[in-house]
């Protein structure tokens, strides 16, 4: 459930629409900011 919070919180702060398939690759910071950096959310 928290992994769905995480997901949901990113969503709504950068105001984008993650898909299932990168949500699940999201396991730890460094995924996350790629994949961010992916959506050209982040630096």
């Amino acid at each position: 459930m928290g992994h769905l919070s995480l997901i949901n919180g990113l969503e709504e702060e950068f105001k984008v629409s993650i898909a299932i398939a990168d949500a699940m690759e999201m396991t730890s910071v460094q995924h996350i900011k790629k994949i961010l950096k992916d959506y050209k959310v982040a630096p």
